[in-house]
């Protein structure tokens, strides 16, 4: 039976219910939700595509006025937030806000610069992962924790300036942040407290500046630059958490220095060269980047290619890989086939569990969805087409469902892979890293893949005069002996050769 009591407690609860839906407002693309008297900003929907934004200070909802203290709704990643944004240019804060709630500017891949409030304390969960063209952000000191993943794969942030005290976080907040050199505190100091936090390269170079304005043994603490005698002094009177941090061994390799340079021109030769290391849903290419630089380098100065006749795709994506083959064949029509190609490749492979067919996988490509990744076959009949003198393929890749290293991708499931070679076409000699269901390991020690090391170390010591054929045999034979002693696992790589070469291919030199 229903009881006036009853009926009156639902119209109460209808009239809350109400109330709270109306506690919301746009205004100019932004929307302010009002909770526990203070309000939150965020985009609905619709308003995605905003290019600037100003967040106010305070909102009147209902005749009230609220202070605007958060950016995201509570429980409301990827929908209550700015996230997705991909258009948004540029955005103003007020020094009410105090939390960037989580995903708050994530995915807004156009922003480019932001000026944080004083008065901001936490800096949520993947705030800023993935605005790819933001540089420099300061924080200011009143932050008191930066969450996981804040400012992963900002991968143009180059500087920061963090709070003179320190704050927390967390393992991941800086991941991918491979051009992050510049860090300091807001006093300039050194952020001893981030060290373990920042990329290794960053931390690096943090770690030597400490070490030549410290004594020897010295403990760093927290930021503020101070004559050396009174580093521990200093530390223990303010009663800092005090870390030791040794400098992190930056990988020494032989190949990196003293490259030779050739006089002669090389001008009908062209090289693009991929270096996928930072993958958006696979695990990183350890040293990929280092590889494809170097090469590039060796091309230039080794092999006498003009600097305009090397294209380099550093982290390339599919359409990137897509332009760069179409470059290939424009430059084959405009010469007129008297062009020789080099291609380089350094990053993952995927095969087909079904068919074994194999691809090269973009870094915005995922393992477990083969359209996007770029099929191999394609790949080496697009270049066989091409009208060439010849093409030299360098394949610093495995597809077995490795990756670089020990442990598998997400598409392998933990099943390695044998997968079916594919035929090089038309003018074409294909150098690959591993065969079968092989790994293509690092060589930590030197910040190269293996198989690259040993490829530049070749090129070095015969100054590019070296044939097609003793290159082969060199860098399988010392890779080969190299996996075994260090991996205890077999890296033997190969050399395919299109039916067309025959026996010429052997003689033939890069230079």
């Amino acid at each position: 039976m229903i009881t006036k009591s009853r009926i009156y407690a639902a119209v109460v609860l209808m009239v809350i219910f109400c109330t709270v839906m109306a506690q919301e407002v746009t205004i100019n693309g932004v929307t302010y939700k009002v909770k526990k008297g203070e309000a939150s900003a965020y985009v609905e929907k619709e308003n995605k595509n905003i290019q600037e934004a100003v967040v106010l200070p305070q909102v009147e909802v209902e005749g009230k006025t609220y202070p605007v203290t958060m950016i995201g709704v509570p429980g409301g990643m990827l929908v209550k937030s700015f996230w997705d944004c991909t258009m948004l240019r540029t955005v103003k804060l007020p020094s009410t806000i105090k939390q960037l709630g989580e995903g708050a500017f994530r995915g807004c891949a156009s922003l480019e610069s932001i000026v944080l409030p004083e008065g901001l304390e936490t800096i949520g969960l993947t705030a800023f992962s993935g605005c790819q063209l933001l540089q420099s952000v300061n924080i200011p000191n009143s932050v008191k924790e930066i969450k996981n993943y804040a400012f992963s794969n900002c991968s143009a942030l180059s500087e920061l300036i963090l709070p003179d005290k320190p704050v927390i976080i967390k393992a991941e907040t800086f991941s991918k942040c491979d051009a992050l050199y510049n860090v300091r505190t807001q006093s300039g100091g050194v952020p001893g407290y981030a060290l373990n936090y920042l990329p290794k390269s960053c931390a690096y170079m943090m770690a030597k500046r400490y070490i030549q304005s410290a004594p020897k043994n010295s403990q760093l603490y927290a930021s503020t630059p101070l004559p050396p005698a009174q580093h521990v002094e200093q530390a223990s009177q303010q009663q800092q958490p005090v870390t030791t941090v040794p400098a992190p061994q930056s990988p020494s390799s032989d190949v990196d220095v003293d490259i030779p340079q050739v006089t002669a021109s090389n001008e009908n030769t062209f090289a693009v060269i991929f270096a996928n290391e930072d993958y958006q849903e696979e695990v990183n290419v350890e040293f990929a980047k280092n590889d494809g630089e170097m090469f590039k380098t060796y091309c230039h100065k080794v092999l006498g290619l003009p600097e305009d006749n090397i294209h380099f795709r550093k982290n390339a994506t599919r359409n990137n890989m897509i332009a760069e083959m179409a470059w290939l064949q424009k430059v084959a029509d405009a010469y007129k086939g008297q062009v020789r190609f080099i291609i380089y490749y350094a990053g993952h492979g995927i095969p087909d569990e079904k068919s074994g067919t194999s691809y090269l996988l973009p870094v915005d490509g995922k393992g477990t969805m083969l359209e996007t990744g770029y099929s191999l076959k394609s790949f080496y009949e697009q270049l066989g087409k091409m009208p060439s003198q010849g093409v030299t393929v360098f394949m610093d890749a495995c597809f077995s469902g490795s990756k670089r290293g020990d442990g598998m991708l997400t598409s392998a499931r933990g099943v390695v892979i044998t997968p079916r070679p594919q035929a090089p076409q038309g003018k074409m000699v294909v150098f690959s890293a591993a065969q079968g269901n092989e790994t293509a390991y690092p060589f930590k020690e030197k910040g190269h893949g293996l198989f690259t090391y040993y490829l530049l170390k070749k090129l070095k010591e015969t100054q590019g005069k070296v044939s097609l054929n003793e290159l082969g045999n060199y860098v399988t034979d010392q890779v080969s002996r190299k996996s075994i002693v260090s991996n205890g696992k077999s890296q033997t790589p190969s050399i395919s050769v299109s039916q067309s070469m025959g026996e010429e291919w052997k003689d033939l030199k890069l230079r």
